[in-house]
């Protein structure tokens, strides 16, 4: 199945410190798990109390994604933006076993509020040609996420720019004058706004939250897939999931942009945006207990024609998760 590592367990690779790592404890302390530091404060290893041959790895989140990719650990927590930015030929090295329901944040395209007559990545190419053409430079978009720009902007057919490598503050850059535009993540849009940006109407590059990933080339011993297959079990038998819902509306893109902040806020996922301009079809996804006032907060942001429908409860979750997590290594 793979050649890296010859671990006889499952190495867990979990986050070792800030609000991520707090998350995760208390999402495996709600299926009777309890993580556990080592007591060396110089050692960056611990225990699952509550499920056998896992060994714990503390990581930075951001080191996670190449190690899952190298092979070095088994599973990992982390974010969806971080494992599609960091981790080489991601799709054939990791796979994303399930989503964890925090940890959101959206990697998006921002430009100054000033700039009135820009809305959409259409507008921004003919600002970027046009800023060419008058400072003989192209226009530079600040960023960590230099992978997940290329790429949305390929796909967009927006050129005439240069990015930016970004270490610390990127809102700030615009500013300070190193750029022109951000692709960075945000949470609650308030840095943003802080700092004089908006997101471009169809500028949500991806929408992320922490998952639980699993490395396709790590030795997977049948040790370390006892190991997994009991973490998956204690991760679903236990969970507190109610059934799922699918929410279907007819909205207008900028509309549903601006009332996104709250439908996250209880829950809701946004899998499918209208285009911009003029109404259209938005889907989203969420625990059946909100769907009443997800429904509640579209129809207060104009939403016409809302819709839910209850998708199937799965009683075996954990036990779908390691099947298909099999097959995929088996593929």
């Amino acid at each position: 199945m793979a050649d890296a590592g010859d671990a006889s367990g499952l190495r867990f690779g979990l986050p070792s410190k800030g609000r991520l790592q707090a998350q995760m404890a208390d999402y495996l302390k709600a299926r009777g798990v309890e993580l556990v530091k080592s007591s060396n404060d110089r050692r960056y290893e611990g225990e699952l109390v509550g499920v056998d041959g896992v060994e714990l790895i503390f990581l930075q989140a951001g080191e996670i994604p190449g190690k899952l990719a190298a092979g070095d650990i088994h599973l990992g927590v982390t974010g969806e933006d971080l494992v599609r930015e960091r981790a080489v030929d991601w799709t054939r090295r990791v796979e994303l076993i399930t989503p964890l329901g925090f940890g959101h944040a959206d990697v998006i395209v921002a430009v100054p509020e000033c700039w009135i007559d820009v809305a959409t990545t259409d507008d921004l190419d003919d600002v970027a040609a046009d800023f060419r053409a008058r400072h003989g430079h192209p226009l530079r978009v600040a960023t960590k996420y230099a992978r997940l720009a290329r790429g949305f902007f390929a796909e967009r057919g927006v050129a005439n720019y240069r990015l930016v490598d970004s270490q610390g503050a990127t809102e700030g850059l615009v500013a300070a004058g190193a750029a022109e535009a951000i692709v960075d993540i945000t949470s609650s849009g308030a840095t943003l706004r802080a700092n004089h940006l908006k997101i471009l109407e169809d500028g949500v590059i991806l929408q992320s939250e922490a998952h639980l990933c699993a490395s396709l080339v790590a030795n997977w011993t049948d040790g370390a897939l006892t190991a997994l297959r009991a973490v998956l079990d204690r991760l679903g038998s236990g969970a507190p999931q109610g059934r799922k819902a699918t929410i279907s509306a007819k909205i207008e893109a900028a509309a549903l942009a601006r009332a996104e902040p709250a439908l996250r806020r209880i829950g809701g996922v946004i899998e499918d945006r209208p285009l911009a301009g003029f109404p259209g079809e938005a889907r989203l996804s969420a625990d059946a207990a909100q769907a009443g006032m997800l429904t509640d907060l579209l129809a207060a942001a104009g939403a016409q024609s809302v819709e839910t429908v209850l998708d199937a409860q799965d009683t075996e979750p954990g036990r779908t998760l390691f099947e298909k997590f099999v097959r995929r290594l088996e593929a």
